[in-house]
């Protein structure tokens, strides 16, 4: 059944249910929308990162909050055909959490960003988030920074791209 819609809200409807759009503005308001912070809790296309083929022995960026680090890991899946980011907190106490920023924004760093997460510690003193592949084109590349809670105290790295 088709259903009549006023033409002026085709287009938002049509946006608001296309993935990936968002309105710069609508027939109603004259101003550019500017989406700041997180845009929402997505892990976009992802992979557990404990199945990448290749891993960076050493840390992206890291920061701690007391015994706790929050780290940007990297890991390439096999034949070096994708290469993915993940958070991961070690040295935290169970109910800590991890996520992942990742932004598509040409700026740097991105003004509005997805988070992974969060992801907290079920058990034991470590825990990870998903993994996000880097995306790079002749203008822009993905930015990624890991973020982390513990001890009351939230911090992040720098973002990475």
């Amino acid at each position: 059944m088709r259903k009549r819609l006023v033409a002026g809200f085709v287009g938002g409807l049509i946006a608001l249910l296309t993935p990936g759009v968002v309105p710069a503005q609508t027939a109603a308001a004259s101003t550019p929308v500017t989406i700041r912070g997180v845009i929402n809790h997505s892990c976009g296309p992802n992979q557990d990162p404990n199945r990448l083929a290749h891993k960076t022995s050493d840390d992206i960026a890291h920061v701690t909050i007391g015994h706790a680090r929050i780290a940007l890991r990297g890991g390439a899946t096999a034949g070096y055909r994708t290469f993915y980011y993940w958070a991961r907190i070690t040295g935290g106490n169970v109910g800590n959490t991890v996520w992942l920023d990742w932004g598509d924004s040409p700026s740097a760093p991105p003004r509005s960003w997805h988070e992974c997460g969060p992801y907290r510690i079920r058990s034991g003193h470590d825990t990870h988030t998903r993994a996000v592949n880097y995306v790079r084109d002749n203008r822009n590349a993905r930015h990624f920074r890991a973020c982390g809670h513990h001890a009351g105290e939230t911090k992040c790295t720098k973002w990475v791209f």
